[in-house]
């Protein structure tokens, strides 16, 4: 209820003050009102702590937080680019565009949905230890994954499906170390551990 009225302040703000904010400022107000959906989102599905395909039914919020983000992208003309060459960026609490971003390119299976998802990652820059190249890398290939021998635009069957995707970047090798897992059978008892390495 905290979270929700929170964001019933944050949106009725926006549609009703023409205030004119500096990009930076406008970029963080837009990652709060995405970091509280976000977490709407889980705590929603956390007591069902079974299939990733609980998070099917977000795909409006999902579209919706996308739109939000693309928009303010074109306005503040962001474009894509290339993971940095290296780490140069001290440890922050700042939380923006890139975790909602993510958290949408891996929990949302609508094939178009994620793809933009993953666009505006390479869009997002850096936002202290989150760089969005990277993660767009690291999303796409999460997607590959999941998505392989699934005609497009299918449902991905819950067996494909990645859950508690953890990530560790090495900036010297320039690679990703991902680990994630997935369920075996219905039961929810048996799982696989999938490590990958990405490269970026």
């Amino acid at each position: 209820m905290t979270f929700e009225a929170w964001l019933r302040a944050l949106e009725d703000f926006f549609r009703h003050n023409n205030v004119k904010l500096r990009p930076g400022d406008a970029k963080s107000l837009l990652g709060l009102r995405l970091q509280i959906r976000v977490a709407l989102i889980m705590l929603k599905t956390c007591i069902d702590c079974g299939p990733e395909s609980s998070f099917d039914l977000f795909e409006r919020e999902f579209e919706d937080m996308i739109v939000q983000v693309e928009k303010m992208a074109d306005e503040l003309g962001m474009h894509e680019g290339p993971p940095l060459d290296n780490e140069a960026t001290p440890f922050t609490m700042d939380l923006g565009i890139i975790h909602p971003l993510f958290f949408i390119a891996t929990k949302c299976r609508n094939w178009a949905l994620r793809r933009r998802a993953i666009v505006e990652l390479r869009r997002a820059g850096r936002e202290g230890v989150w760089e969005g190249p990277i993660m767009a890398v690291v999303a796409d290939r999460i997607a590959q994954i999941e998505e392989k021998d699934v005609p497009w635009g299918e449902d991905i069957p819950e067996r494909n499906r990645l859950h508690e995707i953890k990530k560790n970047v090495a900036y010297e090798t320039r690679q990703v170390f991902v680990e994630a897992t997935r369920a075996r059978d219905d039961s929810w008892k048996n799982w696989e551990t999938l490590h990958e390495v990405i490269p970026f």
